[in-house]
């Protein structure tokens, strides 16, 4: 049994999935690493963070709820560089489109879970920036759920007000953020060996079959 695509529900029977809800009874959503072409993505980041612009930068579709009242809080902070460029270019949250490259010219990338988990969150953890988020409700085969917040990722407030506060407090702490950042780096490693992942991927289709056999009938 299997579900693709953006997986937001425990399921009500055991099945593959590609995400799952972060609780304690989760158990029904089995995780496999699927869509690892657009999640699992990992590119060089050459730029040094000391190098890098002092701003926080964000790109994405801006339509959820929670995107939007992010978008809200960001409007008007001149230390972050946040929109949406799906939208009409006269619009007061329109940004013009970004590549990885070009964000990974900043120093702090923000991360905002869309309809399960955020894109970006795996190669912002990967690069030399700080990953900016809130504390994630959705994981993936990446196990969000595993990542501490001031250890792994810089924590906004759900309602994204300490925006600037965060931005403030890493531009007067460089050295917190480059330990932030390096214990991300560390994470993302394990994930980078494609043939470890893959074999335990096998491991976890085997133990989901051997406990799904059929009774022998009489």
């Amino acid at each position: 049994m299997k579900e693709f695509g953006d997986v937001n529900w425990v399921p009500a029977a055991p099945m593959f999935v590609k995400s799952r809800p972060i609780s304690a009874d989760n158990h029904n959503a089995v995780l496999l690493p699927l869509d690892v072409r657009r999640h699992m993505c990992f590119p060089r980041d050459p730029f040094s963070f000391e190098t890098k612009y002092p701003c926080m930068v964000w790109r994405g579709a801006g339509y959820q709820p929670h995107r939007q009242l992010f978008l809200q809080q960001a409007s008007g902070l001149s230390c972050c560089d946040a929109g949406d460029p799906g939208l009409p270019v006269d619009h007061v949250h329109y940004r013009p489109w970004l590549s990885i490259h070009q964000q990974l010219r900043f120093k702090y990338i923000i991360s905002v879970e869309g309809n399960d988990v955020a894109t970006n969150l795996k190669w912002i953890m990967h690069s030399n920036s700080l990953c900016l988020m809130p504390r994630p409700r959705f994981e993936t085969w990446f196990l969000e759920s595993r990542l501490v917040a001031g250890v792994h990722y810089a924590e906004l407030s759900d309602d994204f007000s300490n925006l600037q506060d965060l931005f403030e407090h890493y531009e007067q702490h460089p050295a917190q953020a480059l330990a932030i950042i390096h214990q991300a780096q560390a994470y993302t490693r394990q994930f980078l060996d494609t043939s470890a992942d893959n074999l335990l991927a096998q491991h976890v289709c085997q133990a989901y079959f051997e406990a799904h056999v059929d009774a022998p009938t009489e």
